[in-house]
Order: structure tokens, then sequence, then C-alpha cells
């Protein structure tokens, strides 16, 4: 289910790049785009190890306290994403309007 999903966002992602960026500067915001998901690519796993050895050594050592860590954490977690994702957006709204505002074209 989630690689339907991501596959739907990559072209409504892509398609937002180049109805935001001007022709001159496109190339490089697909460029940030493309790089940047690489890097996604490349740490998720890496990090999806890392959390799962480490949420086994806590169950290993205290099966209580992995489980209420374990079960707090995605209810931190997902808030702050989401928080930080509507601060990015933010950002980006008006870092768009002031380059509308002060940009030449």
């Amino acid at each position: 289910m989630q690689g339907v999903g991501g596959a739907l966002l990559t072209p409504g992602s892509l398609a937002i790049i180049e109805s935001s960026f001007r022709p001159s500067g496109r190339s490089r915001a697909i460029g940030a785009w493309s790089g940047l998901g690489g890097v996604a690519i490349a740490l998720g796993p890496l990090l999806g190890a890392i959390w799962s050895v480490l949420m086994l050594a806590l169950s290993a050592r205290s099966g209580a306290l992995a489980q209420r860590i374990g079960a707090r954490i995605p209810l931190t977690v997902g808030p702050l994403v989401i928080a930080f994702g509507l601060l990015m957006l933010t950002a980006s709204s008006l870092a768009t309007t002031t380059c509308q505002v002060f940009c030449r074209a």
C-alpha cells in the first residue's frame, strides 16, 4: 500500500515543482528533489535497521520499558513530523511570495 501511495505522489510532486519554479531555476529544483529522494532511499533502510536493533536491545533488557517507549514514540514522532512539514510548507510559501515580489523575471 505504501508503494502505491509513493507511486502516486511522485508525479504529483514533480508537477508541483514544475509549476512552482521558473524555467531558469527549475533544473536546480528538480536536481534537489531527485538528490534528496536518493538520500532518503539510502538512509531509510539504514535508520530502520538501527531503530529495530535499538528496540530489540531495549526489549531484551526490559520488556516493559520497550513496550512503554514503543507505544509512545509513534504518538510523539507523528505530530512532530507533521509540525515540521507544516513549518516547511509555511517557509516555502513565504519564500515564494517574497521571490514573486523581489525576484526579477
